[in-house]
């Protein structure tokens, strides 16, 4: 790189040329429009279902620790209330991310943005399931059981789409790998 701008300070403008634009045969232009995604996205889209995954199941320990050693009364209103604006928001974060329907099942498509519309349709779907369980408190005044077990269904459908992308990414992620001797079935010098 040092050699680079050296060389580049060194080199004589030509009188009329544009230095906005390159002279220079070795430089490759810088391409933002890629058909396949690269490599960082992918891991980006990797750790971001990870997480997801391991919240999951984080929320499946706790919620079933609640429903095996009893639920605490929940009060049904500020649930309701709160949690129904969230699930709007949310719902609505999840339609603008939504964006084109198509390039969410191309399977070579953009694997970090599919992992944030999960993201987000993941809590969007939680506080959707928490206010719905809020409103049945509110309504029978009992119930509070309903509080765990919807957080621990929301949290095994979560976990499992987070698992079926994971998979998705491994398969771009193997698509992309940049091949080896070995794998091109080169034959390795013998001793």
């Amino acid at each position: 790189m040092v050699s680079w701008l050296v060389d580049v300070s060194t080199t004589p403008i030509p009188a009329g040329h544009d230095p906005s634009t390159s002279h220079r045969r070795d430089l490759t232009p810088i391409t933002t429009n890629r058909e396949e995604p690269p490599k960082a996205t992918a891991l980006a889209a990797a750790l971001n279902a990870g997480w997801l995954l391991v919240l999951s199941l984080l929320v499946v320990v706790g919620a079933a620790d609640r429903l095996r050693s009893g639920t605490h009364p929940v009060h049904g209103l500020p649930v309701l209330i709160i949690s129904g604006i969230a699930a709007a928001v949310m719902v609505g974060g999840v339609l603008i991310l939504g964006g084109d329907p198509d390039d969410l099942d191309d399977p070579g498509g953009n694997l970090n943005m599919r992992a944030v519309l999960l993201d987000s349709a993941a809590d969007a779907a939680a506080a959707a399931g928490v206010a719905a369980a809020g409103g049945v408190i509110l309504a029978t005044g009992r119930l509070f059981w309903l509080d765990p077990a919807v957080a621990l269904v929301i949290a095994l459908v979560v976990g499992y789409h987070a698992v079926r992308l994971l998979g998705h990414i491994t398969t771009a992620l193997r698509a992309h790998r940049v091949p080896t001797p070995g794998s091109l079935g080169a034959s390795r010098p013998r001793p």
